[in-house]
């Protein structure tokens, strides 16, 4: 629900920023150049050529969408320096991303040097239009529009970086990028209509600044009560020895004794001297369905070792809160080719006894029936295996 809540907040904060003070005023500007000019009626209203102006905007959000990648790719790449510190990193974007809210609100206008603007010197009305064009342009203003979409764009930048995965990451980008782009394709489709109703409420930039504020705010606070959570049991844990070279007492794993998808019995108590891997998911959760291809991998990997004495499971449980019945999970398997077994958990009660809280969450029974490691969020291909490694020594 949480996951929902940031990829819902990041597409209303692209709507907001189209609705900014940088952005709104200057529609006509800009669909004068996509359309190749616009003529009046005998009314003298300015018509636009519809199927031009409607082609070069696609083309016009296209240049908008790579430049907010190309920004996206640059966080990600700085958020994986900070991986290390990544409770660290989460609490102080955080912050940020509750000052910029409150910028956005406006507590700190006189900081005049947050308003400075550059702009790349381009002149567009010099230059013929063209389909090149039409990109280019929406790839350069969207750098010139920093003043009022600055704070927006660098709390999604800031989510970014924090992603777990890289994957993850991009997907706050991409509905960021839609939010923006969805009202001006609609306003290339009603163009004359949609420019009348904006010159008559101006005033509606006022109100969306001050909501994106409070939306900002809200997403600032849900990243630093992640990275509080991830210091206490979102990364992998491990508990500290008595002396140095004490060995860890590790805790011993729930049993279980449940069904696949495909109607094959497993009992933990049956698997001693085998590394069991048990990842807590749910058909409607979105990091669960990212990872999911990951594990397929692994899990492809380990079948094609015949030496291979790691085993892993899907713990799904049907029927319980939002999740779907037995059937409908085991055809979201079959459908995504995701073959590896998933436990089908009525009632819950083996989430229960692992105190399961949020999904995704992953544990690694070592051969003694031993909890060696676990984690709770998103993980790749590459951690899964560095969780097996650690059971397995």
């Amino acid at each position: 629900m949480i996951e929902n809540f940031t990829l819902a907040g990041a597409f209303l904060q692209g709507i907001l920023s189209f609705f900014s003070p940088c952005v709104l005023p200057l529609l006509p500007l800009y669909f004068s150049y996509l359309s190749g000019g616009a003529e009046k009626d005998e009314k003298g209203q300015l018509i636009y050529k519809r199927e031009k102006t409607i082609i070069n905007s696609f083309l016009f959000v296209l240049g908008i969408g790579a430049a907010f990648f190309i920004l996206g790719l640059g966080a990600q790449a700085i958020g994986q320096v900070f991986s290390r510190a990544k409770m660290i990193f989460s609490i102080v974007g955080g912050i940020l991303i509750i000052l910029l809210g409150l910028f956005q609100l406006g507590l700190f206008n006189k900081l005049t040097f947050l308003l400075r603007e550059k702009r790349i010197p381009l002149n567009f009305s010099k230059i013929r239009l063209s389909p090149l064009t039409a990109i280019l342009m929406g790839f350069v203003f969207s750098f010139s529009w920093t003043p009022c979409v600055g704070p927006a764009l660098a709390s999604i930048l800031l989510m970014t970086s924090n992603a777990a995965t890289e994957g993850s990451g991009m997907i706050y980008i991409f509905f960021y990028t839609i939010g923006f782009s969805l009202p001006f394709i609609i306003t290339g489709f009603f163009l004359s209509s949609a420019l009348n109703f904006f010159s008559k409420h101006k005033a509606i930039v006022k109100w969306t600044a001050r909501i994106g504020g409070i939306l900002m705010i809200l997403i600032g606070i849900y990243m630093i009560a992640s990275g509080i959570k991830s210091n206490t049991g979102a990364e992998i844990k491990e508990e500290a020895a008595v002396e140095k070279n004490q060995k860890r007492e590790l805790p011993t794993a729930p049993d279980f004794a449940l069904y696949d998808q495909y109607g094959d019995y497993w009992k933990l108590e049956d698997l001693k001297g085998k590394v069991v891997v048990l990842n807590f998911w749910a058909t409607w959760c979105p990091p669960c369905r990212a990872e999911m291809p990951d594990f397929q991998q692994v899990y492809q990997e380990l079948q094609e070792d015949e030496n291979s004495q790691v085993l892993i499971f899907g713990v799904a449980s049907p029927n319980t809160g939002n999740e779907k019945s037995s059937r409908e999970i085991a055809d979201f398997l079959q459908k995504n080719a995701y073959s590896y077994p998933s436990l089908m958990d009525d009632g819950g009660d083996l989430s229960n006894r692992y105190y399961i809280r949020a999904f995704p969450t992953t544990f690694v029974i070592n051969g003694e029936g031993k909890i060696a490691a676990y984690q709770v969020g998103m993980i790749n291909g590459q951690q899964l295996r560095a969780l097996i490694e650690r059971a397995k020594n």
